[in-house]
């Protein structure tokens, strides 16, 4: 589940125990929902890149090396694989590599483990980030 959708729901429950009416409580709760929806719609061009990243990144931890999963298909496996690329095949060489990554909308149609993107990409040169 994504950040996104956590730090939402807390903060939409959060929302319900304030105010002192029925009524009260609904508007606390509509600002609330109201923020989340600029968000989204704004595509959150007010956020900084760091904060968006943590909202819609996926994290997980591979359990074994990236040779032992032979042609098995994963997003983790997606990323460790691009991480290779990018970083250089040492990295990757061992157990429980972490694997922080992004689904990116295109190529449309490809399936979701092809369009993980590491996070790591994004934090490099803006033309390194474009050839990946």
């Amino acid at each position: 589940e994504l950040q996104l959708i956590k730090n939402f729901q807390s903060s939409v429950f959060e929302a319900f125990l304030k105010g002192t009416s029925l009524e009260t409580c609904y508007h606390s709760v509509a600002t609330v929902a109201d923020y989340w929806l600029d968000v989204l719609y704004s595509r959150a061009a007010n956020m900084p890149d760091c904060e968006l990243f943590d909202l819609i990144s996926e994290n997980r931890t591979m359990s074994n090396k990236l040779e032992e999963y032979g042609t098995q298909k994963s997003t983790s496996i997606s990323t460790a694989k691009r991480l290779a690329e990018f970083l250089g095949d040492q990295m990757v060489k061992d157990k429980g590599l972490s694997c922080q990554f992004i689904i990116s909308k295109k190529p449309e149609g490809s399936p979701v483990t092809e369009r993980a993107i590491p996070l790591a990409i994004f934090q490099s040169d803006p033309s390194v980030m474009r050839h990946y």
